[in-house]
């Protein structure tokens, strides 16, 4: 790995490897067909994850969500934990550093290539279902604070990979694996490490917090709940995770990195007083996607694709769009949008694989990384009638509309730029511009 830093604030920062999992999903790509395919993982959640639902909710409480089949297991030997301290580590935990090694692998290199370099770790965290089941079952050891507590997720990264930059664990609720992004781009930018891992997980251990959320009317209690759907009533739950690895782009095109995507802006913000402490603001919102996209150097009015929050829920979906609607009103002269019909498409990935909470932006993130370089655009699974201002895909269309169905998007001029526009319950908003490599890269 070369040791070559930022050149300034703005440099463009490549993600030269990436890795997810998710229910139906075992990498990247898999995710990536879900959504070509609009594939829908979504079943009821066993009574063997619902220890501790409260008993006034035993009888009348069955909630859906996107498991992971077999998320008990995990290769403790390949990362030498034994088998005591791996039964006492937080399934979240333990998804994480499988997902750091796959990343390692997109990205050609092996432990040993960076081993002793100063490798930051960024890692995003929200829930920690397994911590609460320990106090729940009133069951302990002495291995569960390093298996539980969130400043060991990415540490334990760290300590395996002897990676000597800043490692740390962000907590933003669910914007927390993007506000990671974000302090990793700008560490990045400002020549303070080479070369950052982002990543975060998420995995449903208990029923405390799911009888929460349905007590404050915010799960759905169908089942059948799509992004931007008129008829949606909620969000729902979902096991999952995604790792990205970040480095400057002059960097990783130097060291003939494979380059899958590149960050050009990210930014983050606060609403303020406006909206509610847990509700967004549209006029926050679409400041911050206007700002991102200038700092970018993106016309709003080229922009084909979105990939947006879009939890399901019938207050935030709207607000979304409206904050979009009013970013892409300030370009007066602009009559069409990037992609395909003239138009902006707005998507989700939680139609597929549900919202993951602390680990959904990087997964959301994954989503537009991996379609760069390919010519169709994801399907909008089950959404029948739309949120005002926006419509639904009855399929998939060929990207760049020009494009013949399968054919390879050629570069420099591949697909749209492909931002990812959130705002979450902590009313913090995250942009993140991920557009098509210069030109592909490729490791000797």
């Amino acid at each position: 790995m070369g040791t070559t830093t930022a050149r300034s604030p703005d440099e463009p920062v490549a993600v030269i490897g990436m890795a997810a999992r998710t229910a139906g999903a075992d990498s990247a790509e898999e995710l990536w067909q879900l959504s070509r395919t609009g594939t829908r993982m979504v079943r009821p959640i066993p009574r063997s994850r619902l220890i501790g639902l409260p008993l006034d909710l035993a009888d009348s409480f069955a909630p859906y969500g996107f498991l992971i089949e077999g998320i008990d297991r995990f290769d403790a030997e390949l990362f030498g934990i034994s088998p005591r301290v791996a039964a006492w580590m937080d399934p979240q935990h333990r998804m994480m550093l499988e997902l750091s090694w796959r990343t390692l692998e997109s990205a050609g290199l092996t432990p040993e290539d960076l081993r002793g370099q100063e490798v930051a770790v960024f890692a995003g965290g929200a829930n920690f279902d397994y911590r609460e089941l320990m106090f729940l079952t009133g069951k302990g050891d002495a291995c569960v604070p390093q298996g539980t507590y969130a400043t060991f997720m990415p540490n334990r990264i760290s300590y395996f990979y002897d990676w000597r930059g800043p490692s740390m664990t962000i907590d933003t609720a669910c914007s927390a694996s993007l506000t990671a992004v974000v302090e990793a781009v700008r560490g990045l930018q400002h020549g303070l490490f080479p070369l950052a891992l982002v990543g975060a997980a998420n995995v449903i251990c208990n029923g405390l917090g799911l009888s929460t959320s349905f007590r404050g009317r915010l799960l759905s209690p169908t089942g059948r709940s799509v992004s931007f759907d008129q008829e949606a009533d909620g969000y729902l739950r979902g096991d999952g995770g995604g790792c990205v690895l970040l480095k400057p782009l002059h960097a990783a095109l130097t060291d003939g990195d494979p380059v899958y995507a590149v960050i050009r802006g990210a930014q983050i913000s606060h609403d303020g007083r406006a909206g509610g402490v847990t509700s967004p603001a549209a006029h926050s919102q679409s400041q911050l996607i206007q700002s991102s996209a200038r700092r970018a150097g993106v016309d709003m009015a080229s922009l084909g694709y979105i990939e947006a929050h879009g939890t399901g829920t019938p207050a935030g979906d709207p607000i979304e769009i409206e904050a979009l609607v009013r970013a892409l009103a300030t370009d007066a002269r602009a009559t069409t949008a990037g992609g395909p019909g003239g138009r902006l498409w707005v998507g989700s990935v939680k139609a597929n694989v549900g919202h993951l909470e602390g680990a959904a932006g990087v997964v959301g993130l994954s989503k537009p990384s991996r379609s760069c370089g390919t010519v169709s655009s994801p399907r909008w699974q089950a959404c029948e009638r739309s949120t005002r201002r926006s419509t639904p895909p009855a399929h998939r269309w060929p990207w760049p509309p020009t494009a013949s169905p399968g054919a390879k998007a050629p570069h420099p001029s591949g697909p749209p730029s492909a931002p990812t526009a959130w705002a979450d319950r902590t009313r913090t908003s995250c942009s993140n511009r991920p557009r098509p490599p210069p030109h592909p890269g490729a490791r000797p």
